[in-house]
């Protein structure tokens, strides 16, 4: 299939990759993501994996599918998941290695969302959201809980990631959903 012709993308993956999530399943939601968005044209890659702590991993790269590969490799990261470091460091991976000509820098934020977030991520969200970059999240959740919108930003996209759910139908679904620029 030829790849399709759109602006230029930034995307970085912000990953939880704790001992509170199903890893295989993740790393096949990773897959989908990039195997799909690997058909726009002009578009760039990268992914930060976190627990308590954030690592980044690969800056935007136009290989994509060098990205489930790092993914895959990493280490299973210790302490309780909290994404606001991986926001951070996905922000700061967008505004050091974004193209000038790129056209949208996009952060996926894939996220167990065990415990009710801390008002410091509806902070990370809006500085995302307020530097001009796109949020989308998905949650590894049954159904959305009340407070998804108001710490995310009311314009965030949520996906569920259920149990049931094939994650890499979920991921491609995701990258085509959010790289339409309409």
């Amino acid at each position: 299939m030829p790849a399709v012709e759109r602006a230029l993308i930034d995307m970085v993956l912000a990953v939880e990759k704790s001992g509170y999530i199903d890893v295989y399943a993740v790393g096949k939601l990773v897959e989908g993501l990039a195997s799909e968005a690997g058909k726009v044209n002009g578009l760039r890659m990268g992914i930060v994996v976190y627990a308590s702590q954030a690592l980044p991993l690969l800056d935007p790269v136009r290989e994509v599918e060098r990205v489930p590969e790092a993914y895959r490799e990493a280490p299973v990261l210790p302490g309780a998941p909290n994404p606001v470091p991986a926001l951070r460091e996905a922000a700061d991976m967008l505004g050091s290695s974004r193209d000038p000509l790129t056209a949208q820098g996009l952060v996926v934020l894939v996220w167990s969302a065990k415990s009710r977030p801390k008002p410091s991520l509806r902070l990370a969200s809006m500085q995302l959201l307020a530097m001009g970059y796109g949020l989308a999240a998905v949650l590894l959740l049954s159904k959305e809980p009340a407070w998804a919108k108001r710490y995310l930003g009311g314009s965030t996209p949520v996906y569920l990631l259920r149990g049931n759910a094939n994650p890499y139908r979920l991921g491609a679904r995701i990258a085509r959903e959010v790289t339409q620029l309409g």
